[in-house]
């Protein structure tokens, strides 16, 4: 099936830490994500690290997200719009 599907324009990696990760967890409050434990998120980070390192099926764009609330801070939100355009651009 993915033979007939076309890479994104873009694949946008919003990379954030471990406690990163768990601080996000901890504020939403959702009760599934509750017991999700760091050990999973470490393992899943290193995944996503060697995919991504992998991906050759078109543009990345790496957004370190650690320092960033594009949910709840509109500048955030601009910077991380702004990469997006300006790498749909090259």
């Amino acid at each position: 099936m993915t033979e007939y599907l076309h890479p994104p324009d873009l694949l946008v990696y919003l990379r954030a830490n471990v406690d990163t990760l768990m601080r996000q967890i901890a504020l939403r409050g959702r009760d599934f994500e509750q017991s999700i434990k760091r050990e999973y998120l470490e393992q899943l980070n290193r995944h996503y690290e060697s995919w991504i390192g992998r991906y050759a099926k078109g543009k990345v764009l790496i957004v370190e997200s650690d320092n960033l609330d594009f949910v709840n801070r509109k500048g955030d939100l601009d910077k991380v719009i702004g990469m997006v355009l300006d790498h749909l651009k090259e």
